[in-house]
């Protein structure tokens, strides 16, 4: 993304840059800003300027280019969702890109008066050609006419790379059926969330919940496994509500974070060390959500279709009824 300065003062944020005429007084200037980033609202043109004519970014008047704000706790029961059992087209009103691969889409809800109504925790199914796939909202009921989702690239995924490409005003059809809706608010007291990647999408529509929720002291431990720094998706999200709720606690594992970076925190794989050290043990008031690609189900928990739970939160001490799989 391009930061463009007319000469006029107005200033936009684009993907194409402009080529500069000969006549400095009347010509578009363009700056490359980082990935993930926009303009801050309100800032004084004599400050792009500046940035301009430095050829470097100032952070200090740069903002995330998706923030979803404070937690919020704004709950629909089951089976109010706008979207029903048949799929419906939602028109693609906005695309942020928030990291190299990584971008979120917001869609319109069918009744544009109504926010989407979606229960927590819960997910809806996204269709393109003969590819349906689920996806887990990072907006709450507290939008209206809208909703946001949290989407990764991947090569050959076929439904992604239409998400990241499909123009902006064009329809995709979503659907939500009784299984989309997993276990409801309020939780136990005790939460444990393992995510990987995009799995941490539901994380994020539990905690909206959880910390947002006027009264609630649930205690959260999140786990978050990622490939790199620069792979931890909504890491501002996470650092910002885990220093203003004390009852969040959030761990990295980077599996491929290079030896010579300056990461301080855990490497590898979630492992049973780990798992005995940031979750909480197995307990009555206890439940671990997880969500992640098809090996970490497979090492931690079994595979995400099977009932019955086996692998490290087994070891662990956890009981089948105590554990999700998102």
């Amino acid at each position: 993304e391009f930061l463009h300065l007319a000469p006029s003062g107005d200033y936009w944020v684009g993907s194409a840059m402009y080529a500069a005429k000969h006549n400095p007084s009347d010509y578009v200037r363009s700056l490359e800003l980082p990935v993930g980033r926009v303009v801050a609202d309100d800032v004084p043109f004599e400050a792009l300027l500046a940035m301009y004519d430095a050829n470097a970014v100032d952070d200090e008047y740069l903002a995330p280019a998706y923030d979803p704000g404070a937690p919020t706790a704004s709950l629909a029961p089951p089976g109010a969702c706008q979207l029903g059992e048949a799929f419906a087209d939602c028109e693609l009103l906005s695309r942020a890109w928030v990291g190299a691969d990584t971008f979120v889409v917001r869609f319109a809800t069918p009744d544009a008066s109504k926010p989407l109504n979606l229960s927590t925790c819960a997910c809806i199914l996204a269709g393109h050609g003969d590819h349906v796939r689920p996806y887990t909202p990072v907006s709450t009921n507290a939008l209206v006419g809208a909703f946001d989702l949290l989407v990764r690239v991947y090569e050959g995924g076929a439904l992604s790379e239409h998400l990241a490409t499909m123009p902006l005003g064009d329809g995709l059809a979503f659907k939500h059926i009784p299984f989309n809706v997993k276990t409801q608010y309020p939780f136990e007291k005790k939460l444990g969330m393992i995510a990987g990647g995009t799995g941490i999408t539901p994380a994020l529509q539990a905690l909206h919940a959880v910390l947002g929720a006027p009264g609630d002291s649930t205690e959260v431990s999140l786990v978050y496994g990622s490939k790199t720094a620069d792979d931890i998706l909504a890491a501002d999200v996470l650092d910002a509500w885990a220093a203003a709720h004390p009852r969040l606690s959030v761990t990295h594992v980077l599996s491929a974070e290079p030896a010579d970076s300056a990461w301080t925190g855990a490497r590898g794989f979630i492992s049973k060390d780990l798992i005995a050290a940031k979750l909480p043990a197995p307990a009555d008031d206890c439940v671990i959500f997880i969500c992640g690609p098809p090996p970490m189900y497979g090492a931690l928990c079994g595979a995400r279709g099977e009932k019955e739970i086996s692998g490290v939160l087994k070891e662990a001490g956890f009981a089948s009824e105590q554990v999700y799989k998102f």
